[in-house]
C-alpha cells in the first residue's frame, strides 16, 4: 500500500511539473516576443529623437557632411541610454560620417562593412555581436543617410535568464507546496478508502462478511456492521 501512495503522489507530481514545465516554456517564448517588440520601439524612439535634431539641422541649410560636434551629440545620446551600444550616420552608400565613440566595439571593421549595404528595405538585424536598426535620413524627398543604433545583440538572451531563474524559482516552490498538499488529501480521499477495501477483502476471505461500504464514502469507509 505504501508503494501504490508513492506511486500516486509521483504521478500527480510528475503531471504538475509537466504542465508547469510547458507552461514556463511558452512564457518564455511569450517574453522573447514582447520584449523585443519593446527594444525595437525603444530604438526608433531614440532614433527619431536623434533624427529631429538632424532634420532641423538639414532645414537650416547645414550641408549634412558638416554638421558641427555631431560626434559628441550621438556620445550624449548614447550616455543617457545604457542599452545602447553605438550610434552612427553614414551616407546613403554606406560611408560612415559621425558615429559615438566605437574603440570599445567588437568587430568594428565588419559592422562598417554590413552598414554598406544598408537601404530602406533592410529590416533590423544581427551585425556579429550587435543588433543594428538602420533608420533613412531624408531630406526634400530625398533619403541622403541612415541613422544606424546598435546593441549588443544577447541583450534579450540576458533579460530572458534573470527571468528564468524566477519562474523556475516559483516553480520549485510550486511544486513543494502541490506535494505538501497532496499528501493529506490523498490520504482522505484514496489512501484510507484504499486501506479500507483491503482490509474487507482481506475479511472476506477469512469468511468475515460484518464490515461494509456506506454511501457516505468519504465519511465512513468501512464501517463495522455488529452482528446481533
Amino acid at each position: 500500500m505504501k508503494r501504490l501512495h508513492r506511486f500516486f503522489i509521483l504521478l500527480v507530481t510528475s503531471i504538475l511539473i509537466f504542465g508547469a514545465v510547458i507552461i514556463s516554456i511558452k512564457a518564455g517564448f511569450r517574453f522573447e516576443s514582447s520584449l523585443t517588440s519593446q527594444r525595437l520601439l525603444e530604438q526608433k524612439e531614440i532614433g527619431r529623437s536623434a533624427l529631429d535634431v538632424i532634420q532641423k539641422m538639414l532645414n537650416s541649410d547645414v550641408p549634412f557632411e558638416r554638421f558641427k560636434d555631431a560626434d559628441y551629440y550621438l556620445e550624449m545620446i548614447k550616455a543617457d541610454n545604457p542599452g545602447v551600444e553605438y550610434l552612427i550616420i553614414t551616407k546613403k552608400g554606406g560611408d560612415l560620417l559621425f558615429s559615438s565613440n566605437l574603440i570599445a566595439l567588437d568587430h568594428v571593421a565588419a559592422l562598417k562593412e554590413a552598414l554598406k549595404g544598408w537601404n530602406s528595405n533592410t529590416e533590423p538585424r544581427k551585425i556579429e555581436s550587435y543588433f543594428n536598426m538602420g533608420l533613412p535620413i531624408v531630406f526634400k524627398g530625398e533619403e541622403i543617410g541612415f541613422l544606424h543604433i546598435g546593441e549588443r545583440a544577447n541583450i534579450i538572451e540576458q533579460i530572458l535568464r534573470d527571468i528564468a531563474l524566477d519562474i523556475v524559482t516559483v516553480l520549485v516552490v510550486t511544486i513543494l507546496v502541490a506535494i505538501e498538499l497532496l499528501r493529506p488529501l490523498l490520504a482522505s480521499t484514496l489512501i484510507s478508502p484504499l486501506h479500507s477495501l483491503s482490509s474487507i477483502f482481506e475479511n472476506i476471505a477469512k469468511n468475515d462478511f460484518r464490515t461494509y461500504l456506506p454511501r457516505d464514502l468519504v465519511g465512513g469507509v468501512a464501517r463495522d456492521r455488529k452482528s446481533t
